[in-house]
């Protein structure tokens, strides 16, 4: 359940400098503060996925057609049906796009749970080859690529 209170966390930067004519270890400068390498495509989280899918199939045209059409049937003066046959074409059209929407999320949500923990090797701090994770990367980090592998989204070649 750790994945429903992830946030993104902020890293210190690094600059690497690596002098190979001296040999000089590698030295690490404090910079400026970087989000996380944690690659986040779902569109809601779990606190406001309802309020959200709610809010944009309201914001859709003719959904909001028929939630007027809905409450202009439940006032006494415009009613012609049961208030509960001028409700439930509404309710039964949000409830399949909060399903959908849902499916969708979690689908998406497990995609970058996969991609996060995909495995590369970066040059450690100690000057070994050292293997990590996508989402544990920083800036800075040299990454070692080789053919027919997968290469972290933000790498610069």
């Amino acid at each position: 359940m750790s994945w429903l209170f992830y946030s993104q966390r902020k890293y210190k930067g690094r600059l690497i400098a690596r002098n190979m004519e001296t040999g000089e270890d590698l030295k690490d400068y404090q910079t400026t503060d970087f989000t996380s390498n944690y690659i986040r495509t779902t569109n809601y989280t779990f606190y406001d996925f309802l309020p959200k899918v709610i809010l944009f199939e309201t914001m859709k045209i003719s959904n909001l057609y028929f939630c007027s059409i809905a409450v202009l049937g439940i006032l006494p003066q415009f009613r012609v049906f049961s208030v509960f046959s001028n409700l439930f074409p509404v309710i039964m059209i949000y409830t399949i796009s909060v399903i959908k929407q849902a499916i969708e999320n979690i689908i998406s949500f497990f995609r970058d749970l996969r991609e996060n923990n995909k495995e590369c090797t970066r040059l450690g701090e100690d000057g070994t080859l050292q293997r990590t994770q996508f989402k544990k990367l920083e800036v800075g980090d040299l990454v070692v690529l080789n053919e027919n592998q997968y290469i972290p989204a933000d790498c610069l070649l």
